[in-house]
Order: structure tokens, then sequence, then C-alpha cells
């Protein structure tokens, strides 16, 4: 890219998703319910009424994601940093990065030094993995121990929430 942004000249951009957006059938929900239910039942029947009302939210989570679509947006690598929609992390901010490339998983991982956030997960949708590594690595460590998703990506990808 050869066009300016407030943050110096962008290397690379693509459009990603906030987060998967998967398709469940009948059989997800049926589980999804009966499974549901029953923590419902047996946190009341416990009297453990903040796990009943975690659920109740849980529920609603899904039950938003599943009508609508994920909110997508912009990522840039800039030359003083990464712009992730319209939040700019410099990488004087970042601890290091790792790329998970095994289709369909393709993702990058941004840890952050501070924060309420301090791991960021980008999908990489259609772009050259090599090409971000080569960006990223002038500015920032790359992590070469993570050889997998973390384990809370595979189970929601697995469980499709």
């Amino acid at each position: 890219m050869d066009y300016q942004s407030p943050h110096k000249q962008i290397l690379l951009s693509w459009p990603t998703k906030a987060h998967d957006h998967y398709i469940r059938g009948t059989g997800w929900y049926a589980v999804f319910g009966t499974l549901w239910t029953a923590a419902v039942v047996y946190s009341v029947w416990t009297y453990n009424f903040t796990f009943a009302a975690l659920l109740v939210m849980f529920a609603a989570v899904i039950a938003v994601q599943a009508t609508r679509p994920p909110h997508e947006f912009e990522v840039a690598l800039t030359e003083l940093g990464v712009l992730v929609g319209d939040r700019f992390i410099s990488y004087r901010e970042l601890v290091d990065f790792w790329i998970i490339y095994d289709p369909p998983v393709t993702s990058l991982y941004l840890d952050i030094k501070s924060g309420m956030v301090t791991r960021l997960h980008i999908g990489l949708e259609n772009i050259d993995p090599n090409a971000v590594r080569d960006i990223l690595k002038k500015n920032v460590r790359e992590d070469l121990t993570h050889e997998s998703e973390p384990m809370i990506d595979t189970l929601s990808r697995i469980l499709r929430i």
C-alpha cells in the first residue's frame, strides 16, 4: 500500500472479521439446549444463582452471535505499529507475535504488554503469512514456541461458539 495513515505509511493491510460465524444445525441447538437446561436446573437446585445468571448471559451471547454477522474491520501493519480497526498498537507495546498457519486455521497472535486484553487474535484470511511475518520480525520478537492455536480457540472452533 502506498497511502498514508496518521501512523506513517501502511506496509500491508487486509480485512478480517471480529470472530468466526458458524452455521449451527438443529442437532447443535438440541445438544446445547439440553446441556444448558441441565446446567441451569443443577445450578438452581444447588442455590448457585450466580452460575445460573452466567448461563443465561452465555445463552444470550450465543443467540446474538447466531443472528448477526460478525463485524468486519481493517488490519494494517504500518511503519510504527499495528492498526486494528480504530485501535493503534505501537510496536513498543507488543511483547511478541506468532502465526499459526494450519488451514483452515490461519491466525496472527499478538501479545500486548499492558491493558485488559493481553493477547490479540487476528484472522489472516487470504493474506500471505510470510509477508506478515517479514514485516513484524523487523520490529517485534517472534515466539516460535507456539505450534498450534491456544486451547480456548480450538474449543471455540470445535464447539462452534
